[in-house]
């Protein structure tokens, strides 16, 4: 039998042998350090999956992914405060209008108030009594209604910035719906220094400030439709159903505010578009005007 590690056999006797303790030291770090590289190169192993089958190059190829520029913010619009709510009207009572009768083209009806073209391609207009936003700095007018059962096509709205001077000349601007779905804002002279004529046979001017524009705010098929303009000085919004349509740097409200002639007067305005049998049913009126004592 071999002897042990640090004894001699001689003879029958055995003789222990004194190992210094510096062979016992490297023998011991020795071993750490095969142990470390054992476990080093087992994790390697495991971690990057050098067990794992060689993929395909193509996978190895990074896919190109499409890119595009990044798209621009735009700067928030801020828009200007609805002044306070100066008057409303359902038209349930009888008093703030023209109260009319069924052989003109405006009248008081069980629910609401009609305003009928005077004829298939004129209009017609009623102003709200007893008020005027003359000397009103900031103001609002909201109107809702819908063309009448069976009425032919049909152009609705408010008007505002009235000036009339007698029976001889009258500006104002208005912003209406169609029931055909579109809205604009025009401006309306009368100038009495233009004579009617052949070539002007009413003397009468349309200004076209927002041209008719389709808009899927503006309900049709008989649909009520609500629509409401706020007048800043030289800024315009125009909503339909709470929808903003436009918001217009208006040099014109000058043009209009700074006449001599100029009495604030607001309404409400219907518009034929061509065919007899056109009206239009207002049901509510609101006006908002930062009047100040």
């Amino acid at each position: 039998m071999l002897p042990k590690i640090g004894h001699v056999r001689e003879g029958d006797k055995t003789r222990v042998l004194n190992i210094p303790s510096d062979f016992q030291s490297r023998f011991k770090l020795a071993f750490g350090a095969f142990l470390t590289v054992i476990v080093s190169t087992v994790f390697t192993v495991i971690a990057f999956g050098l067990l794992s089958p060689p993929r395909d190059v193509a996978a190895l190829i990074a896919t190109p992914v499409p890119t595009r520029p990044p798209i621009p913010t735009s700067t928030p619009v801020v828009l200007p405060a609805v002044p306070p709510l100066l008057l409303t009207d359902n038209f349930s009572t009888r008093g703030n209008w023209a109260r009319g009768s069924s052989q003109l083209p405006f009248e008081y009806v069980s629910n609401g108030y009609r305003l009928a073209p005077r004829d298939p391609g004129g209009f017609s207009r009623v102003l709200i009594e007893n008020f005027s936003t003359a000397n009103v700095r900031d103001f609002s007018v909201e109107a809702e209604g819908a063309p009448s059962l069976n009425s032919t096509p049909v152009e609705y709205g408010v008007l505002f910035l009235h000036d009339q001077q007698g029976d001889a000349s009258e500006r104002f601007m208005f912003f209406t719906v169609s029931s055909e779905g579109s809205f604009r804002l025009r401006g309306y002279v009368a100038p009495r220094t233009v004579a009617p004529s052949a070539q002007t046979p009413t003397a009468q001017r349309w200004i076209e400030l927002v041209p008719a524009t389709a808009s899927f705010a503006v309900k049709t098929n008989g649909q009520p439709n609500r629509l409401r303009v706020d007048v800043h000085p030289h800024r315009l919004l125009a909503y339909v159903n709470d929808a903003l349509v436009f918001d217009r740097t208006n040099v014109d409200i000058d043009q209009y505010r700074d006449r001599s002639d100029y009495d604030g007067r607001i309404g409400l305005i219907s518009v034929g578009l061509g065919k007899p049998g056109a009206q239009v049913i207002f049901t509510n009126f609101k006006l908002f005007a930062d009047v100040k004592p």
